[in-house]
């Protein structure tokens, strides 16, 4: 039955063989010639990559994408449909160093052989650049600096404190980032610190500031530095804030050890002093003369040998007490020294 069946079946493939093979050929090369002809056009979105060489960096591209048109053989331009959606294809451009070493500003022609499509292809589509016909590319140079470190602090402390200084560890730090953003800096901030409310010093650890940016083309544009370390402890000195205050016409007394042998004065235009108090402004700022005593001490002269009916003048220096309990220092006494007139 089987070989019944298979007789006709091979004599179909075997008679006239040849002439069945040229209609195949025949069949075939028409297709691809009806292909061929069927002609189709798209426009499609083509993202822009720009490879920098090693030591440099892409700070701006004027286009992100292209926008290109592509007519041809139906098959040609679907399958550039296609890929355009799965973002395959793609405006590559890979620029030398020798492109970079006497500009850093590039305008590149928009041309379909940058294009990741193989050139047999291209030979057989129209492409047409819609937009945008040039390409502005700045790029610069990565380069290494030392920068020193300044902290950066947000708010006050509390009433009647301040701070005094800081200290940063370390003190400098290694900087990598594109040249024209590392000629402008002179020193590298951190981020801020808040010292609200503080009364006493603390540290901290603190990150470096890393984005920075620069105006080109009328427009701002931000890059990204690398640091290393990339934060540094940064020691807060706080202190308690000081106000002066001059209180004017202080009497200056005389302090005489009991049975002391003579009589003792001090002329009338130096019987005052000014005395300059500096502390805490709440402080400093009511004090008045009662509140300090000037005094001379005569324990010293006690055994002077003054000659009986005479009077002897002696420069002593004024000795300053503020009242029990105040948080004051004595920062000038003017003047610091007084006539004494001792009297046998």
């Amino acid at each position: 039955m089987l070989m019944k069946m298979w007789k006709p079946i091979k004599n179909f493939f075997i008679e006239s063989w040849h002439i069945k093979l040229l209609a195949l050929v025949i069949a075939v090369t028409v297709w691809f010639y009806a292909g061929s002809r069927l002609k189709e056009e798209v426009v499609v979105r083509v993202p822009v990559n720009i490879q920098t060489p090693e030591g440099y960096t892409l700070l701006y591209l004027s286009q992100r994408h292209v926008r290109l048109r592509f007519s041809g053989p139906q098959h040609l331009v679907t399958r550039r449909q296609e890929e355009a959606r799965q973002n395959y294809l793609q405006y590559n451009v890979r620029l030398e160093t020798e492109d970079l070493e006497e500009r850093d500003i590039i305008s590149l022609d928009v041309e379909p052989a940058f294009l990741n499509i193989s050139e047999s292809e291209l030979m057989l589509m129209d492409v047409v650049i819609v937009e945008p016909e040039e390409i502005e590319i700045f790029t610069s140079r990565i380069i290494q600096k030392t920068l020193p470190v300044e902290a950066s602090f947000s708010g006050t402390p509390r009433g009647g404190f301040k701070i005094t200084d800081y200290t940063v560890t370390p003190s400098e730090v290694n900087v990598s980032g594109p040249q024209i953003v590392l000629d402008q800096l002179s020193a590298l901030k951190t981020h801020t610190i808040p010292v609200w409310d503080a009364q006493e010093s603390f540290r901290r650890y603190v990150p470096l500031i890393k984005e920075h940016s620069f105006d080109f083309n009328d427009a701002e544009i931000a890059v990204t530095c690398e640091t290393a370390p990339s934060q540094v402890a940064v020691h807060i000195s706080v202190e308690m804030e000081h106000a002066s205050n001059e209180i004017e016409e202080v009497p200056v007394k005389l302090l005489t050890p009991l049975g002391f042998p003579y009589q003792a004065s001090i002329p009338t235009e130096e019987a005052y002093v000014k005395i300059v108090v500096s502390g805490p402004p709440d402080t400093v700022r009511d004090l008045t003369a009662p509140d300090i005593s000037a005094y001379v001490d005569l324990s010293d002269f006690e055994n002077e040998d003054i000659p009986a009916g005479t009077t002897s003048p002696y420069k002593q220096s004024v000795e300053v007490l503020l009242r029990p309990g105040m948080d004051a220092e004595i920062q000038e006494i003017v003047p610091e020294q007084v006539t004494i007139l001792l009297e046998n």
